[in-house]
């Protein structure tokens, strides 16, 4: 429409086609773009003159093949971002003939110069209207449910035309990401910790001041006179908090009420972490034993609905555990106080009052279990999953903000979503005979047992072929120096190469190269994760890039099983003649 003459370079023969029959473009005006051959092409077609305008998408090293293209006086503008986020740099000694670069970023300029843009849409708008242009095409159309499939469609950089995802008519046929729904404290009103000076709680406090508590009531024996606490204190009033401590005793009403009446601001949130541990075998419990880890978390909870009654409530949160789900050995007191804090809660609910417990699991790095080494030991020595700090305080996230005060009608069975359990994990599979979880027997955990035989199967599935052949490698590393052991692991990565960039299996071509067929960064790293859990090996990104193609990265996976399985070996043999040494 300019009168301009058009060089081009694509990335197959099909790009070719549509390009000469589309607009009409010489064959001879059309390069090839996966390698940097246009450049001399180019030259050939213009007697070494190149071109006024570069218009670039390119990156690496083909961007600046594609500078080397403009001519004394020319411009180029880079439409591309790759170089720009990656901090890419241009040889300046081609700016001396007066040539130009520009950067282009339309989302930039929409924001920053919304009139330009304007113009520009007013412009394509009567070019239309004139019909000197029209809508870009062929379209390829993806449903919403599958844009995954739609960006790895684009990553491969052989489309032509426009990529377009439709959405559904029903809403609800769209997965959504689940999102964390927003908690804020109210700084007017103050939150009550019992038994919160230990650690959990220290961790818990330190986490309500960041979500805007500003005014926190402590109830525990020692009122926080050690050190330890006063220092701690000192910390949280710094950041704007006011600190109330009260000695007393949760199992005590008057103590409960005395801290209600005594807080500067009405108490609007509770947390009930109080806990004490006997643990006896239970014929061995005596009454003053079983009392001792009962009263703090039943009549605790009691006196605080009763002193809080009147009193409207953000949340009202009961620390439990898994031992009133699953049971711990010797814990019979402890388990039974936290299945009446369990319950406890639905009488509150129907009360219709908020009320919510979690059930927490061991955890690693703060609370009781993490102070006695011995303790944890043996809870990981039962292959007990264990919960790190974020754990619990995502879990208190979720509980305050969805305040549920009643349970949902359930079709079937009851379900209670103010009850969370977290931390109810094996570290191994529950088949495996070296697992002595307490609960793997327990017949309400069969779900655990049912998702791990479906893994299991699928992966067996799946990968049947492939894995019989590493084991049989295992057994003898030599076999990949046959040809036809090293074409069967090469096809088995090219077809997830091929599976990772959507192209048909039937197209697959060892000999094809990694660049021609659109293998970026990103798909790099797939392919290096899949190498890392299908085949055991460290490959990295780079190595993968610069294999060149697939039958070069199936020597590289090749050489790689080699040296671990011939190791493996090697160590076998060695532990061998020690053993039989005299």
């Amino acid at each position: 429409m300019k009168g301009a003459q058009i060089y081009v370079s694509v990335g197959n023969e099909e790009k070719v086609k549509f390009l000469m029959d589309t607009f009409g473009i010489p064959r001879n005006h059309i390069f090839n773009s996966r390698d940097s051959s246009f450049l001399p092409s180019l030259k050939n077609e213009t007697s070494g003159r190149v071109v006024d305008l570069v218009l670039n998408s390119l990156s690496g090293e083909l961007l600046h093949a594609s500078w080397e293209c403009v001519a004394e006086f020319g411009k180029m503008l880079e439409i591309g971002k790759r170089d720009f986020v990656g901090r890419g740099r241009l040889d300046m000694a081609i700016f001396e003939a007066n040539r130009s670069f520009f950067g282009i970023d339309l989302a930039k300029l929409g924001v920053e110069k919304p009139e330009i843009c304007q113009n520009l849409l007013d412009q394509c708008i009567e070019l239309y209207c004139k019909g000197l242009i029209g809508p870009i095409k062929p379209m390829r159309t993806f449903e919403a449910t599958r844009v995954l499939d739609a960006f790895k469609f684009m990553q491969r950089g052989q489309h032509i035309g426009k990529i377009v995802v439709t959405m559904p008519e029903d809403p609800a046929d769209l997965e959504i990401t689940a999102v964390q729904p927003e908690l804020i404290l109210r700084p007017d009103v103050s939150y009550l910790l019992v038994g919160g000076l230990g650690g959990l709680g220290r961790a818990i406090s330190t986490w309500l001041v960041e979500q805007g508590a500003r005014n926190i009531v402590y109830l525990s024996r020692s009122a926080g006179e050690s050190e330890k606490n006063k220092k701690f204190f000192r910390e949280l009033r710094s950041q704007g908090c006011t600190i109330q401590t009260f000695a007393g005793s949760v199992s005590d009403l008057s103590d409960v009420q005395h801290v209600v009446k005594g807080a500067v601001t009405p108490i609007a949130g509770v947390m009930h972490m109080s806990m004490v541990l006997k643990n006896k075998a239970f014929p061995q419990f005596t009454y003053e034993e079983w009392q001792m880890a009962i009263a703090p978390k039943v009549k605790g909870a009691w006196n605080l609905h009763e002193a809080l009654a009147e009193r409207p409530l953000d949340f009202f949160i009961l620390f439990s555990s898994i031992s009133g789900i699953v049971g711990q050995w010797g814990q019979g007191n402890y388990a039974a106080a936290n299945t009446f804090l369990d319950s406890f809660v639905q009488y509150r609910h129907s009360l219709g009052k908020e009320a919510s417990v979690l059930d927490i699991g061991v955890m690693d790095d703060v609370g009781y279990v993490s102070q006695n080494p011995a303790v944890l030991e043996q809870f990981k020595a039962t292959s007990a999953y264990t919960l790190r700090e974020q754990h619990l305080l995502d879990a208190l996230h979720l509980m305050m903000a969805k305040r549920t005060a009643s349970p949902p009608p359930a079709s079937t069975g009851y379900l209670n979503p103010a009850q969370l359990v977290i931390g109810l994990k094996s570290t191994k599979p529950l088949s495996d005979p070296n697992n002595r979880a307490i609960w793997k027997r327990d017949i309400r955990m069969s779900l655990y047992r049912n998702l791990e035989a479906e893994a299991a199967e699928f992966h067996q599935t799946a990968n049947e072929g492939l894995k019989q052949f590493l084991l049989a490698v295992a057994s003898d590393p030599s076999m990949l120096a046959e040809q036809a052991n090293l074409n069967f692991l090469t096809r088995e990565i090219g077809l997830r190469l091929y599976a990772f960039m959507l192209q048909p299996e039937e197209d697959l071509d060892v000999q094809q190269s990694l660049q021609s067929l659109g293998v970026d960064s990103l798909a790099a790293i797939e392919i290096r994760n899949w190498v890392r859990h299908s085949l055991g090996l460290d490959i990295s990104v780079l190595e993968i890039i610069n294999a060149g193609s697939i039958a070069q990265l199936g020597k590289v996976a090749s050489e790689g099983l080699r040296q671990k399985y011939s190791m493996a070996v090697k160590e076998d043999d060695d532990t061998y003649l020690l053993m039989k040494a005299p």
